[in-house]
C-alpha cells in the first residue's frame, strides 16, 4: 500500500472534463472545421411492433462505447420513439455526453435502437470512422461536450446538438486521420493482449487458491476461533496528517488490487481503524472482491470489516488469502433479510473453515503471492501502457506529434472514404 499516488481532488468526477475550449494552434496542412463538418444527424424513425424483438443499446460513461443493454420486446419498450442505429453510426447520450458517454456502433450491434435520449450521426467523407473512435478521447473534443450542455448539474445537463455542430475543430486530412488511428489500434491491441494475459494469469492463481485452501473437514475451525473483528473507529479529522484513506472505490473488484490510498485532508465523517497486518474487507455484498492486505496503519470506509488473525493460529497472509477463497465467499454472500445486502459477521464467524498448521499456512501464502507478484507486475505493465498511450494520444490528436507518412506503405488500401 506504501507508494501509491493520494486522489486528485476535484470539482467534477474524472469522466467531466468541464475546462473552457481552446482552440490550439492549427498544426500544419491541417484544416480548421466544424464539428458538423464531419459529422451529420441521421434519424432512422422506427414503428415499434409489439410482437418483434428488439435489440436495445447503451452508451458507457468515459468514452467507454456502446454496450447492448437488453433484448425486449416492442410491447415491453416502455419509450415509445425508437430510432434505429447503423454499425459505424457515432452514437451521443444527451444526458450524459458531459461524462464522456458516446461511441461508434460495432458492426454486432448493427440495427439497434436508441431512444430519443440519443443523437445519432454518421462520418461524413471528410471523416475516418477509425480515427473518430478516437477523437473523442481528445481533451478538446470532450470540452465542447461539456460545454454544449445545459443545466446546473452535472448530473442533469442535456446536450444541445445544433450549438454542438457549430465548434471549430482541428482536422488532419483523411491520410493522416488513418495513420493517426493505425498508431493508437497498435497502442489498444497491446493494451489488450496485456490485459488478456493478466486475466489468463489470475485464473492460474484462483484455481491454486481453491486448491490450496481446500476442504478438508478433519482441518477445519469457525472463523472467529483464529480472526477477529478490530471495531475500533475514528472521526478522519482526528486521524495523523500522514494517515492513508482506502475507500471502496480506491479497490480494484476484479481482482482486488489497492488502486490508491487517500490523505485524511477533505475528507470527513467516521472511518474505520485499522493497523499493519490487518485484513480489510469489504462487507457490502456487491463489493465481496474487494480486500486488502494493510502494510501499515490507516483508516477505511466503514463499509469495510477489519480483520486481525490470532497470531498462534493464523498467519496474516494466509488470511488475505482465506477471505478470498469460495468457502469464505459463498459465507459472506447468504441472504441475511436485511434491506442492505451486507454480509453478516455473527454468520461468517461461525462459519467452519480450512485452519492447517502455521508453518503449512507460511507455505500456502508464499506460493500464491508469488502468483500474485507475477500478476501485480503484469497489471503495472498495463497500467503503464493505457497511461503511454494517454499520453501519446492526445499529442496525435492536437497535431503536437505527427505519424511519418512511411507507414501508409505498411497500411492496406482505404476502403471507406473517397480520394482526397
Amino acid at each position: 500500500m506504501g507508494g501509491e499516488a493520494p486522489l486528485e481532488h476535484r470539482s467534477y468526477p474524472p469522466s467531466v472534463q468541464a475546462g473552457i475550449p481552446r482552440l490550439a494552434e492549427t498544426p500544419n496542412g491541417w484544416h480548421v472545421q466544424r464539428i458538423g463538418d464531419l459529422l451529420e444527424p441521421v434519424h432512422r424513425r422506427v414503428n415499434v411492433s409489439g410482437d418483434e424483438e428488439y435489440l436495445l443499446v447503451t452508451a458507457k460513461r468515459n468514452r467507454g462505447g456502446l454496450v447492448e443493454r437488453e433484448r425486449k420486446f416492442g410491447r415491453d419498450i416502455l419509450t415509445p420513439t425508437q430510432f434505429r442505429a447503423a454499425a459505424d453510426d457515432f452514437v451521443i447520450s444527451r444526458r450524459q455526453i458531459a461524462h464522456g458517454a458516446c461511441g461508434i456502433l460495432p458492426p454486432e450491434l448493427d440495427g439497434a435502437l436508441v431512444s430519443n435520449e440519443y443523437s445519432t450521426l454518421r462520418p461524413t467523407a471528410q471523416m475516418n470512422a477509425d480515427y473518430l473512435r478516437h477523437l473523442p478521447h481528445s481533451i478538446y473534443f470532450q470540452q465542447t461536450c461539456f460545454h454544449s450542455s445545459i443545466g446546473v448539474h452535472v448530473e442533469k445537463l442535456v446536450f444541445d446538438l445544433e450549438d454542438w455542430l457549430s465548434w471549430p475543430i482541428n482536422t488532419p486530412p483523411l491520410s493522416e486521420q488513418r495513420r493517426i488511428a493505425a498508431v493508437l489500434d497498435a497502442w489498444d491491441a497491446a493494451i489488450a493482449l496485456s490485459e488478456r494475459l493478466v486475466a489468463a494469469k489470475r485464473r492460474r492463481r484462483d484455481g491454486a487458491l481453491d486448491r490450496l485452501i481446500n476442504h478438508k473437514t478433519d482441518r477445519r475451525r469457525e472463523l472467529g476461533d483464529f480472526v477477529a473483528l478490530r471495531k475500533t473507529k475514528a472521526e478522519v479529522a482526528d486521524l495523523p496528517s500522514d494517515a492513508r484513506v482506502i475507500e471502496l472505490e480506491d479497490v480494484e473488484s476484479a481482482s482486488g488490487r489497492l488502486l490508491r490510498t487517500r490523505a485524511p485532508d477533505g475528507l470527513s465523517g467516521m472511518r474505520a481503524v485499522y493497523q499493519e497486518g490487518d485484513v480489510l474487507f469489504a462487507k457490502l455484498r456487491p463489493y465481496l472482491r474487494k480486500f486488502v492486505h494493510a502494510d501499515h496503519d490507516g483508516a477505511a470506509s466503514t463499509e469495510m470489516w477489519v480483520l486481525t488473525a490470532t497470531p498462534k493460529l493464523c498467519a496474516s497472509r494466509y488470511l488475505f488469502y482465506l477471505v478470498q477463497s469460495r468457502p469464505f465467499s459463498a459465507e459472506a454472500s447468504r441472504p441475511t433479510g436485511s434491506r442492505m445486502p451486507r454480509a453478516d459477521w455473527e454468520c461468517v464467524s461461525e462459519a467452519p473453515l480450512y485452519l492447517p498448521s502455521l508453518d503449512e499456512q507460511q507455505k500456502i501464502a508464499a506460493t500464491l503471492d508469488a502468483l500474485t507478484s507475477e500478476i501485480d507486475l503484469i497489471a503495472a505493465r498495463t497500467d503503464l501502457l493505457r497511461a503511454q498511450k494517454r499520453g501519446l494520444m492526445q499529442r496525435l490528436l492536437t497535431g503536437a506529434v505527427r505519424v511519418p507518412e512511411s507507414l501508409d506503405a505498411l497500411m492496406p488500401a482505404p476502403p471507406r472514404e473517397a480520394a482526397e
